[in-house]
């Protein structure tokens, strides 16, 4: 089940990158995507691919730089969970925080790897006051 890690390393790495080809080649048509309530979505939300790539491209507006720091990821029967700090360097102002400066959010994310896509992911993220 290690390609099923890769599937989702790839996929972080794909928005690390800014790499819109990437992230498509590796999400699944029907992907389907549940941000559960935190600061930055405080109602949670759930996403198919366009409203995802709409979203990462609005993301590349607002983030400078980022970066995943992958703590431990398992994996089985296709599904892969994932635990990992997010960094983001801001390129705007956003709460108490000013352009320049770092967000940083502690976040487990659960995927379902199909014929090497993603089909879902299920997205925890606690962020750091801001």
């Amino acid at each position: 089940m290690d390609g099923d890690v890769d599937v989702v390393r790839t996929f972080l790495r794909a928005i690390e990158d800014g790499d819109r080809d990437a992230l498509t080649r590796v999400l699944d048509p029907q992907v389907r995507r549940t941000e559960h309530p935190n600061r930055v979505a405080p109602a949670g939300r759930t996403q198919g691919l366009a409203e995802m790539l709409d979203g990462f491209e609005k993301g590349r507006a607002l983030i400078a730089r980022q970066s995943y720091e992958v703590a431990s990821a398992v994996a089985s029967g296709g599904r892969v969970a994932v635990q990992m700090t997010w960094r983001g360097t801001l390129a705007i102002a956003l709460g108490a925080l000013k352009a320049g400066e770092e967000m940083v959010a502690h976040c487990a994310l659960f995927a379902t790897v199909r014929d090497g896509r993603i089909v879902s992911i299920d997205n925890y993220d606690c962020f750091a006051p801001f």
